[in-house]
């Protein structure tokens, strides 16, 4: 499995994405994994504890962002035509 990253415009280590390509082609896929939760203090963490013991949940989930710059987004666009060149 060939796996890359890519860095957020901001060089926030939270904001990097991995795409993992299995380029097996009877079932090719590809993986995109994000870190969804940022690191909590002492008391941001014992509040959400509270809620998740009350069974509060956030209807929307945990969401991040990652911003690419152009030569970003270029070097994504080459690793998915590469993936799908590989697979046919």
């Amino acid at each position: 499995m060939d796996k890359y990253y890519l860095e957020c415009s901001c060089t926030d280590a939270q904001h990097i994405v991995r795409f993992m390509f299995d380029n097996n082609k009877e079932v090719p896929a590809l993986y995109v994994e994000t870190q969804l939760n940022p690191n909590y203090g002492f008391f941001g963490r014992v509040r959400r504890a509270f809620l998740y013991i009350f069974g509060f949940k956030c209807q929307w989930g945990h969401w991040t962002e990652t911003v690419l710059f152009p030569d970003q987004v270029e070097k994504l666009r080459d690793l998915c035509n590469n993936h799908l060149e590989v697979i046919k």
